[in-house]
């Protein structure tokens, strides 16, 4: 389900699964070789615009695994690639709460509008008697670019895993850096990093960040090999024998 409003909180993601035969298989599998050939999808779709026509390839994940299944003990290890371009970003304004920066009636509008909307990335345009309607990637870069005077309108929405009052989550770097490479002579980005509380029943949106920036155009970059981060958890393992009767 890539509904961006829902309780569950449940979103598709592509990547990559990786079964290793042996513990040593796993303790020695090339990492680096694989993370490099994830990043390589993930930047050729943003270069390509596949990205903007299709948000799910925002992000993806490559998960490694190896079960022992002589002692029902499960070997895992996840990565998010992610890109360290552009270095740093430029904020007009420090970071806020939407419920800092909009009316009751403002965030009651967008959450309307996004309960209709499919993916856990879109755009929405500011229209009159504080309405919103969801735009495309793809439609929004196409209309700045061709008008960048209107970026005050335009407000970008990505779903945020972080919990950090005052910081985004890995999959807003992705985004920027896919913005910041297709646009031009924007002035001016604004970000809402979407989260979702659920509580008795009841949705709690304000605690969403919203980023105002002024974009650093990566375009020059082009095709050739980036410098990529990556978010790696620990590897982990679960033992299961005790869930077997």
């Amino acid at each position: 389900n890539n509904k961006i409003s829902n309780p569950q909180q449940q979103y598709s993601v592509d990547g990559t699964l990786k079964l290793v035969n042996t513990i040593e298989e796993f303790k020695t599998f090339d990492i680096d070789s694989a993370l490099k050939s994830e990043s390589s999808i993930l930047w050729n779709d943003f270069v390509q615009g596949h990205t903007l026509e299709n948000p799910q390839k925002l992000n993806r994940f490559y998960l490694l695994i190896f079960a022992d299944l002589k002692k029902y003990i499960y070997y895992y290890w996840f990565a998010f690639p992610t890109f360290l371009v552009p270095t740093s970003f430029y904020l007009l304004n420090p970071v806020q709460s939407i419920g800092e920066r909009f009316s009751t009636d403002e965030i009651t509008a967008i959450s309307k509008t996004l309960e209709s909307n499919q993916l856990h990335v879109c755009c929405l345009h500011r229209q009159e008697n504080l309405s919103f309607s969801i735009v495309s990637l793809k439609q929004a870069v196409e209309h700045l670019n061709d008008q960048p005077q209107s970026a005050s309108k335009y407000i970008f929405i990505v779903n945020d895993p972080s919990t950090d009052p005052t910081h985004p989550g890995w999959p807003v770097r992705n985004l920027l850096t896919l913005l910041y490479y297709h646009l031009r002579s924007v002035e001016q980005l604004n970000i809402i990093c979407w989260r979702e509380r659920f509580r008795d029943g009841h949705q709690h949106v304000n605690h969403s960040l919203y980023l105002q920036l002024k974009p650093e155009s990566i375009s020059n970059i082009g095709g050739k090999s980036k410098d990529s981060g990556t978010i790696i958890n620990k590897c982990r393992s679960t033992i299961l024998e005790n869930t077997f009767d």
